[in-house]
């Protein structure tokens, strides 16, 4: 809550590695993979911008995994080799 309140009045950056995390608090959240930006928006602009093919229904996973070229097998993260 108070994070919340201060955004308001000013931008504050948030690193994390959990997506429920920034999806719950952040207004803009930017992917990045190896130092490099991969993606940019909104919550809502990045899960529109993921192609229906790649689309799971896991919403903000899913656009973390099609901007990061990452899947998940077996429970782990890997690189996809495309």
């Amino acid at each position: 809550a108070l994070l919340k309140q201060v955004a308001k009045k000013q931008t504050v950056v948030l690193t994390t590695h959990d997506l429920r995390e920034a999806d719950a608090i952040c207004d803009s959240l930017i992917f990045l993979v190896d130092g490099r930006v991969r993606a940019t928006g909104s919550r809502d602009e990045l899960i529109a911008s993921v192609p229906e093919r790649a689309r799971t229904g896991a919403e903000m996973e899913d656009a973390f995994f099609y901007y990061c070229s990452v899947r998940m097998r077996d429970g782990e993260l890997e690189k996809n080799e495309s």
